[in-house]
C-alpha cells in the first residue's frame, strides 16, 4: 500500500521513499568509487540520509516527476501536460521507476566507475535481484520500462538520420534502458541521442539482455501475463477513452484487442508537440528532397521545427486541407500523416512568398524527381518547383475517384482520406 504523505522525506522525494533513498545511497557511493553493497529497500529507511544523499534524492525526484508528467500526458490524459495521476497511481509509477533506475545503477550504465566501462550483469544476476519482487511489482517494472523505451523510440524518430542506419541491427531501445531514466529524459527533452553512451553501441551483449528479458522470464515461470495496456497495472483509469478521429471515425487503437482501455492514439492542439517523434518525416517525401540543394532548407527547417508551432501554422490556413477541422478536433495518426503530406508544401510555398522569393513552375515528378539531386541537379532544382505531390502519386487516387486533377490543383482532403483508408 502507498505510504501516506506528511514526512519531510515525502515532501522531498514523493511517495516512493524507500526506493528513492536506496537509489541515492547507491549513487552517492558510486560517486566516490566505493563498492555498493545491496540493501533491502525496506531496511534502508532506518538510516539517516547524509546531506549528499538528500541532494541526490532531490535531483532524482525532479527527474521522476518530469517522467510522471510525460507518462500522464501520453497514457492518462492527453489534454494536460502535468500529471493527472491519482496518489496511488503516482506511487506505483514512482516505485517502479526508481527500481528501474536502481537496476541501471547496479547493472547498467550507472555501474561504471571512474575510468572504467560498465560491463553489465548476467541474466542470472539480474534475476536474483528481481526475484524478490511480487508478480504485480514486476509487471509495474515491465510497464514502466516499456514507457521508457517508448520515449527512446520517440527520440529515434524525432532525430532523423542519426541512428536510423543500424536500427535493425542494434537494440537501441535496450541501450536507452541500459543508460537509465535520467539519460532517457535528457534525450527526450533535447530531442537528441547525444546524451546516450554511444560508445556502447557495438558492445550490444552488454545491454541487449538488460532487465526486460529477466522480468519476462520470471513472470513466465509464475504463469503471469503482462497486460497490454497501462490500465490494470500502473493506472486505474484513463480519460478520453471514447474519443474518435474527426476525419475517419477510428480511435487509433486498431492494433489492440477490442475493449482494451487506454488512451486513443489521437492528436489535437493539446499534444501536437508529440507528433515529431511519432510521425517522423514522411519517407516518400524526403527520400530525395534532402539531396536538392535548393529545397534542402525545407528539410532542415522541419528537422529543427517545434511541431506544436508547426501544426498551429498548418491549421491556421483556413483555405487549406484542414478547413473542415478545428484545432480541438481529435485526429488519428494516419489522417494526420495524410494531412501533413497534403499541407506541408502549401505552407512552405507561403513562407517563400512572404520572404519575397519567386515560385518556379511545378515539376511533374514533384518531390520524387530524380533530376533534382546533388550538384548535378542544381539547374533542374532552380528551374522547377519540386515542392508538389508527384503526378504518379495522385494517379491511383484519380482513377479511384474518376477525377484527373493536375498535380497543382487542390485535392479534397476528405476524399483523399476516404481513398487512403480503403486501401
Amino acid at each position: 500500500m502507498a505510504p501516506p504523505p506528511g514526512s519531510s522525506l515525502h515532501e522531498l522525494v514523493g511517495p516512493a521513499i524507500p526506493q528513492a533513498f536506496q537509489l541515492a545511497r547507491y549513487q552517492a557511493l558510486r560517486s566516490i568509487s566505493k563498492d555498493v553493497v545491496e540493501e533491502d529497500e525496506n531496511d534502508v529507511i532506518n538510516h539517516k540520509p547524509t546531506p549528499e544523499e538528500k541532494r541526490v534524492m532531490k535531483s532524482n525526484a525532479a527527474v521522476v516527476s518530469a517522467l510522471e508528467d510525460l507518462f500522464s500526458w501520453i497514457h492518462k490524459d492527453q489534454t494536460c501536460r502535468t500529471s493527472q495521476l491519482s496518489y496511488v497511481e503516482s506511487w506505483r509509477f514512482h516505485r517502479a521507476m526508481y527500481r528501474v533506475w536502481i537496476m541501471s545503477t547496479l547493472y547498467g550504465y550507472g555501474s561504471a566507475t571512474h575510468g572504467q566501462r560498465a560491463t553489465g550483469a548476467s541474466p542470472d544476476t539480474q534475476r536474483t535481484f528481481l526475484q524478490k519482487f511480487t508478480s504485480q511489482e514486476l509487471v509495474h517494472i515491465s510497464k514502466v520500462s516499456r514507457f521508457l523505451q517508448g520515449l527512446a523510440g520517440w527520440v529515434i524518430l524525432a532525430e532523423p538520420c542519426k541512428l536510423v542506419g543500424s536500427l535493425e541491427v542494434y537494440d537501441f531501445k535496450g541501450l536507452y534502458l541500459f543508460a537509465g531514466p535520467y539519460i532517457i529524459l535528457r534525450c527526450y527533452e533535447e530531442q537528441s541521442s547525444d546524451p546516450l553512451p554511444l560508445s556502447y553501441v557495438f558492445d550490444d551483449e552488454v545491454y541487449e539482455k538488460f532487465l526486460l528479458p529477466s522480468v519476462a522470464a520470471i513472470l513466465s515461470e509464475r504463469n503471469i501475463t503482462i497486460p497490454l495496456a497501462f490500465v490494470g497495472s500502473i493506472l486505474d483509469e484513463v480519460r478520453g477513452a471514447n474519443n474518435t478521429c474527426r476525419a475517419c471515425g477510428r480511435d487509433g487503437r486498431a492494433s489492440l484487442p477490442a475493449g482494451t482501455q487506454c488512451t486513443p492514439e489521437l492528436y489535437n492542439e493539446n499534444n501536437w508537440a508529440r507528433l515529431k517523434g511519432y510521425m517522423g518525416l514522411p519517407s516518400e517525401i524526403f527520400v530525395k528532397l534532402p539531396s536538392n540543394v535548393v529545397e534542402r532548407p525545407l528539410f532542415n527547417t522541419l528537422k529543427e521545427a517545434n511541431y506544436d508551432t508547426l501544426f498551429h501554422e498548418l491549421f491556421a490556413d483556413t483555405d487549406g486541407p484542414s478547413k473542415d477541422w478545428t484545432k480541438e478536433d481529435w485526429i488519428c495518426i494516419d489522417c494526420i500523416r495524410e494531412f501533413f503530406r497534403m499541407s506541408i508544401f502549401r505552407w512552405w510555398r507561403e513562407r517563400k512568398l512572404r520572404a519575397g522569393k519567386s515560385i518556379s513552375p511545378d515539376c511533374r515528378h514533384g518531390y520524387c524527381c530524380k533530376d533534382q539531386c546533388y550538384e548535378a541537379g542544381q539547374d533542374h532544382a532552380k528551374r522547377f518547383n519540386v515542392g508538389t505531390t508527384p503526378f504518379f502519386h495522385c494517379f491511383p487516387f484519380a482513377e479511384a475517384t474518376n477525377t484527373r486533377k493536375h498535380v497543382c490543383e487542390p485535392v479534397d482532403l476528405q476524399a483523399s482520406l476516404a481513398y487512403f483508408h480503403s486501401r
